[in-house]
């Protein structure tokens, strides 16, 4: 075992209320949030906020803190955080605010989905570390971005980017033991990995041309790659945003597709076999957007946010409804209980309760919780506001593990 120079252990003083009794089949679901500065951890039985993390707000710039994301149980959150002068760290804390680490340096985080372990991209190498600050695992990565486990946990895919890998190399990182894998490289591109198909035959990853920025605000090229190396096949265009990509079983994979950064503007799901290339689009009203896909696994049941079709930024803010069907696109009905101003919907396993986001204006959201065999509809806690080109990009602000 390495032990990580650049790791820090702090504590907090606060701790997280015991959840109350829930009643119903749903299990309810852990929500992390970013609000004027703070991270905190909301029991969504009882309300109750636990700030487990500070930093610095910038109003309409955000927060210096972002990017929450959950362990496989649950116990603890990660985040990422800018400082003024644009460096960055990768903190892990615990749910209850109890114990703190720090990664100095960290440029960004992936949670292993079977143990309390992430992924933590430094300057040239990726690390696996336990929220202890043990570091198990270190790969010379130079360039590295963009990590994601696959489904059993045993790799990583990692994206590759700048003046040490111009080539824009996709590589596999094999956990409990090797060298990186390179997998696909492609002169001139950025690989940002996007998931792994269900199966773990496939990495998802999109293509983005000059490591553009720009360009990857209106839309790359979603290519499936065999995870031992060999030809891509396109699944088309897609915003970059990996809620937008979900693998169902083997290599069926939903996904959001349709270019133009505008997020109202000709987005449709299709269905997708990331073996062969072949995808069916759902069906889905004439005028209408299809947004925001989420799955109750154990139901299945797909559900997506519709607006009407638009080329202004702003029209997703108070027209996102909730609607909910069959994974083929059939049965589709909407959910009037939840209102407008949807997006980003998490389902429970058994599709009974929905936690999601209520855009009430340009500067102000929420997140609610909906109990679908009821109708009521909770307001749970303020969120900051992070819509762009129409759509509110959740990854930035909140983490919800249902």
């Amino acid at each position: 075992m390495l032990v990580s120079g650049v790791i820090m252990v702090t504590c907090a003083v606060t701790s997280r209320a015991q959840a109350g009794t829930f009643v119903g089949s749903s299990v309810p679901a852990e929500v992390a949030v970013v609000h004027d500065g703070t991270l905190s951890v909301v029991d969504e039985v009882s309300g109750h906020a636990v700030v487990v993390a500070r930093g610095p707000y910038y109003g309409v710039l955000g927060s210096a803190i972002g990017t929450p994301g959950f362990a496989a149980d649950g116990a603890w959150v990660a985040y990422l955080e800018t400082s003024s002068s644009g460096s960055t760290s990768v903190h892990v804390v615990s749910s209850s605010g109890a114990h703190a680490i720090t990664v100095a340096g960290g440029q960004g985080y992936a949670w292993s989905p079977v143990r309390d372990e992430l992924a933590v991209s430094l300057a040239g190498s990726v690390e696996l570390i336990t929220v202890a600050g043990k570091v198990l695992e270190r790969w010379a990565v130079p360039g590295s971005f963009s990590e994601s486990f696959s489904s059993s946990g045993a790799q990583i895919a990692v994206g590759t980017r700048g003046a040490d890998a111009p080539d824009g190399s996709l590589a596999v990182l094999p956990v409990g033991g090797g060298p990186p894998r390179t997998i696909f490289s492609r002169a001139g591109y950025c690989q940002q990995p996007a998931g792994w198909t269900a199966d773990g035959s496939r990495v998802l990853s999109w293509q983005d041309a000059d490591c553009s920025a720009s360009l990857a605000a209106d839309g790359l090229t979603l290519d499936a790659i065999p995870a031992v190396g060999g030809r891509p096949v396109s699944l088309g265009t897609t915003l970059v945003d990996p809620s937008w990509v979900l693998p169902v079983s083997g290599t069926r994979v939903l996904v959001n597709t349709g270019n133009d950064r505008i997020v109202a503007d000709h987005k449709v799901l299709r269905s997708c076999d990331a073996a062969t290339g072949a995808c069916t689009v759902l069906p889905l009203p004439a005028g209408s957007t299809s947004l925001d896909p989420a799955l109750a696994t154990a139901a299945h049941e797909l559900f997506e946010v519709r607006v009407p079709q638009s080329v202004q930024a702003s029209d997703f803010v108070p027209h996102g409804t909730l609607w909910a069907g069959t994974l083929s696109g059939g049965g589709e009905h909407q959910l009037t209980a939840a209102g407008t101003g949807v997006a980003d919907p998490v389902p429970s396993a058994d599709g009974g309760m929905v936690t999601f986001v209520r855009m009430i204006s340009a500067t102000t959201a929420t997140v609610d919780v909906l109990d679908v065999r009821t109708g009521q509809v909770r307001v749970l806690a303020p969120v900051d506001d992070a819509d762009y080109y129409g759509e509110f990009t959740a990854w930035s602000v909140l983490a919800i593990r249902a």
